[in-house]
């Protein structure tokens, strides 16, 4: 008997350290981006001087949130970029969102009055809060109708509510024209420029039937020239100075939170974590990943493809002209020549 128990106890034996090392592979695979991420950490850290009191200079505090904050910009543009290319798509055109975005950051924080900035932007953060609060108000109707069967009046009352929402915005907005915009004007106003120019390449895309690699293309050229028109002929860098021709609340967005964390970087990490969010818990996150695995199978699954796509192409535009705001702002007053030298800020004619 014992001759025939031996060989069970080493075949379980070895079966639980095979379960084991398929549980350590499993793990590594489902884990190598991370493995890649701090490889180049360790790199950094092995690569780096220490100073006199024998700290690291990689590992410092300061360093840290030098990173932080000079991979922020990118990084909330490719925040955008992962969702459509999740989807199965490319937009080449996030650089000149960008660019425009930080044009019109810079106009409108710096000159006062009707501006080619205020004339082009605030028309369309109305046409945003319009939508979006229509949209908002027939969806929740439809949700509370029973059987789904929609009011007949919640188109009216949706484009109502929008109407109403989107008078007072747009009087907000208009307020702040005489003077000069603060940061949160800013931050409202130039975030919708993209929300708008993202949808339009989703609704070319998806309605057009059109590939996006061609599509972004030719936006990326529009877009580049609609900021060189909103411009006009005037070759000046319009540098941002807080207090002088600026207000002083653009420092907000160049300051260290806690003295560590930088406020561009805290942008960067609340997307990072809303868009985890929503692609791994929410349906819309299902729809998206289920686009880039088949999409025709998707469509065919009842999703409306369409609408998912244009919703994430309007996300990525978002985030671009949000990164440009970023950009514009974190040029503080001993950047006089990285701003001669930046083409963002200054007019885009060639």
């Amino acid at each position: 008997m014992a001759t025939i128990a031996e060989p069970e106890v080493r075949a379980g034996g070895e079966e639980s350290r095979g379960g084991a090392l398929a549980a350590v592979l499993r793990f590594m695979l489902s884990t190598k981006l991370y493995w890649g991420l701090a490889l180049l950490l360790l790199l950094g850290v092995l690569s780096s001087p220490v100073n006199s009191r024998g700290v690291n200079i990689f590992l410092s505090p300061g360093n840290l949130s030098n990173v932080l904050r000079q991979v922020s910009n990118n990084g909330m543009v490719a925040v955008g970029m992962t969702l459509v290319i999740l989807t199965g798509g490319i937009d080449l055109s996030v650089g000149s969102i960008l660019a425009l975005g930080s044009v019109l950051c810079a106009m409108l924080l710096t000159m006062e009055g009707w501006t080619s900035a205020a004339l082009f932007s605030i028309p369309v953060f109305g046409l945003v809060l319009l939508v979006l609060v229509a949209w908002a108000v027939i969806s929740l109707a439809v949700a509370r109708a029973r059987d789904g069967v929609r009011p007949p009046a919640s188109r009216l009352v949706g484009l109502a509510c929008g109407a109403v929402v989107a008078a007072l915005g747009v009087w907000w907005a208009a307020g702040m024209v005489p003077g000069k915009f603060g940061i949160a004007g800013v931050l409202a106003v130039v975030p919708a420029v993209g929300l708008v120019l993202g949808s339009l390449n989703g609704f070319i895309i998806a309605k057009g039937r059109l590939q996006p690699f061609i599509v972004t293309l030719a936006m990326m050229v529009g877009i580049l020239g609609v900021a060189r028109l909103v411009t006009g002929q005037d070759q000046s860098v319009v540098p941002v100075y807080a207090g002088t021709n600026a207000t002083q609340d653009v420092e907000l967005l160049r300051a260290l939170l806690w003295g560590v964390l930088p406020i561009p970087g805290l942008f960067f990490l609340a997307a990072c974590a809303i868009f985890a969010v929503l692609l791994r818990t929410t349906t819309f996150g299902r729809y998206v990943y289920a686009i880039g695995g088949n999409e025709q199978a998707t469509r065919l699954s009842g999703v409306a493809v369409d609408r998912v796509k244009i919703a994430v192409y309007a996300l990525s535009g978002m985030l671009a002209s949000l990164a440009g705001v970023l950009y514009t702002a974190s040029i503080s007053k001993e950047s006089r020549t990285r701003a001669k030298a930046s083409s963002w800020t200054r007019s885009p004619r060639s």
